[in-house]
């Protein structure tokens, strides 16, 4: 009986783990779904002929091996697997192709390390070894290994959650291997599938004066369950309680800066100097973290204009364009009688945003729809000062603005066919750093001349001290190494958490420096800003949390890991780095799952449209 392409299966399945999480969780249910498959493969080519048979061998070996290297390369750049809807509806945006060439070179021995046993393989089916015929026994073993794999799985109740209730990719990738992952991912795509999870009700938002609620009738007439679920669950969440900086920068004006790839090892004092200023001015948040999830840029400017996060497998950004959406920016303060524009350096339909900020109410430039009047749009990656120089004039004369930038300077590739790099090249040329991370560095410098830019022309104006500028990243430099990114750092971090520990500036001229410990993430931004300036809203219906409040929020990562201030949990790993109690855990991860799967039927739902705001 031939266990060679469960051979195979299984070397490629511990290659890829140990290449990408660096460890394997669970080795038996690994091993006995690698068997599986492989024993179901081997049963399938067995009833044609020999000829026939191997054929179908190598064509399959072939597809199984380019598997785990395209999900490698993937993983290596994103860090997550590449998922059913994902691959249906377009990779994450790569404007350059040099990316997956840059991954693929620097990784060319782990990627020698999948093609070497698939290669051996193929010379033994050529030989004819290990080539036979239909044997019923094979179907025995088959459904015996299946009944084995259910058993362990039923008498784990972690591995039961993940298998039946809930779906999480990279869950799947660490409990079963990448093959068992994929098949559930397309499994669950076809048949529809629905998170599993209990929510406990009960009544949390106790009328307190000081809290940011609105008078709500949750009780929707609909016979809509998903309708219901939601407004159950969001009218017993606890509401925030206004605190000594409500309204602190009530009717001032208001500037967001998404910066491309922006982290704090952009901040040095000699090199970036207005950047170095910003931050250790104002309100300096010492715990903010911006994880990366599955789709960049796109689904951390969704979470931080709506306060929701994205769901896995669909671009958010690009799902929500018809949805209302009450307490976004642009509403918001458009309803205070506030002018309102968004501009980007790039295609001005990128992730559909011509349509995104049309529907939240913007005057919106980009590439391709007026702002190549005003700037060089040609270039491969254009400039920040470019941008930031060009459009200011178009806001800063009016009585009150909001202005939301959504910047490119940032972007990947750091090398010398970068525009920006080599625009900057002569500043980092000589720092003792490798050139990868000289090269971030000149990018950076790039917002950062933008930044002393808006700042000249704010004080021109006479609108500086008027005017709040609230700059975050969208995400750490992901094609930084680990190394490159801790010769940057004042710090050793790890390539979990502390990777994506980064910047957010809330500045205001009149505002001395004030340190917030509070852990908090680009969640919590969009409560935030709505307490700094005094708007009304019900803190119940976002699913972050006002920074200075009395309640906070838990960090979520794309894979389920968390942080509060009690500590880290890795979910790769399933350890947590604080001394609590296996409960305080498993409440933490239940809250996470559940605002992952309303964020979701919100979004599905319009729901928002359903209440009286």
């Amino acid at each position: 009986m031939c266990l060679l392409i469960s051979l195979l299966i299984i070397i490629q399945e511990i290659i890829f783990l140990l290449a990408t999480i660096g460890n394997i969780s669970n080795v038996i249910m690994l091993l006995l779904f690698s068997l599986l498959i492989g024993f179901i493969l081997d049963l399938s080519c067995s009833i044609f002929k020999e000829k026939t048979s191997k054929i179908i061998k190598i064509v399959i070996s072939t597809i199984i091996t380019l598997i785990f290297i395209v999900q490698y390369i993937y993983y290596d750049i994103f860090e997550t697997v590449l998922i059913f809807n994902t691959a249906t509806t377009g990779v994450m945006a790569l404007p350059f192709i040099d990316i997956i060439f840059d991954s693929i070179i620097d990784n060319w021995l782990i990627l020698l390390l999948f093609i070497s046993p698939f290669i051996f393989y193929i010379v033994l089916v050529l030989k004819n070894k290990f080539i036979f015929k239909f044997n019923k026994k094979l179907i025995f073993v088959s459904i015996v290994l299946y009944l084995i794999c259910l058993v362990f799985i039923n008498l784990d109740k972690d591995l039961k959650n993940i298998y039946y209730e809930i779906n999480i990719p990279i869950s799947n990738l660490n409990n079963f291997g990448l093959l068992t992952t994929i098949r559930l991912d397309i499994q669950r795509t076809i048949f529809k599938f629905e998170d599993k999870i209990n929510f406990n009700s009960e009544i949390l938002n106790k009328k307190e004066e000081d809290a940011n609620i609105l008078e709500i009738n949750f009780d929707v007439e609909t016979d809509n369950e998903e309708i219901i679920e939601i407004s159950n669950y969001l009218k017993n969440q606890k509401p925030t309680l206004k605190n000594e900086y409500t309204g602190v920068f009530k009717d001032k004006n208001l500037i967001i800066i998404l910066a491309e790839s922006f982290s704090e090892l952009a901040i040095h004092q000699d090199i970036t100097p207005t950047l170095y200023k910003l931050y250790n001015s104002g309100f300096k948040f010492n715990n903010y973290y911006s994880p990366m999830f599955l789709r960049g840029t796109a689904d951390s400017e969704y979470i931080l204009d709506n306060s929701l996060l994205p769901v896995d497998g669909i671009i958010s950004l690009e799902k929500v364009v018809d949805n209302y959406l009450p307490y976004n920016y642009a509403n918001v303060f458009k309803n205070n009688d506030y002018y309102i524009s968004a501009y980007h350096n790039y295609d001005y339909d990128y992730y559909k945003r011509d349509k995104y900020f049309k529907n939240l109410g913007y005057n919106y430039l980009g590439c391709g729809n007026g702002l190549e009047n005003k700037m060089d749009c040609n270039l491969k990656i254009p400039s920040d000062l470019d941008l930031i120089d060009s459009t200011i004039d178009d806001y800063i004369t009016k009585d009150k603005f909001m202005t939301y930038y959504v910047t490119m300077s940032g972007h990947v590739n750091y090398d010398l066919n970068h525009p920006i790099v080599l625009k900057n090249l002569d500043k980092v040329s000589n720092l003792q750093y490798q050139d990868k991370s000289k090269y971030y560095l000149a990018t950076q410098i790039e917002l950062d001349k933008a930044l002393e830019k808006l700042l000249e022309q704010l004080e021109k104006n006479n609108k500086l001290s008027d005017t709040v500028i609230v700059l975050v990243g969208d995400h750490h430099p992901y094609s930084l190494s680990l190394d490159e990114m801790n010769e940057l750092s004042n710090y050793e971090r790890d390539d979990l958490f502390e990777k994506v520990k980064m910047p957010l500036i809330i500045y205001n001229s009149e505002i001395d420096n004030i340190n917030i410990d509070n852990y908090c993430s680009n969640l919590d931004v969009l409560p935030t800003i709505l307490n700094l300036f005094g708007i009304n809203y019900d803190s119940r219906l976002l699913l972050g949390k006002d920074i200075f409040s009395n309640t906070s929020s838990p960090i979520i990562f794309h894979n389920r890991s968390f942080i509060t201030e009690k500590g880290k949990y890795n979910a790769l790993t399933n350890d947590f780095s604080g001394s609590v109690s296996n409960e305080y855990i498993n409440n933490i991860k239940n809250e996470m799952y559940y605002k992952f799967k309303i964020s979701r039927l919100i979004l599905e739902n319009d729901y928002y449209q359903y209440l009286d705001l």
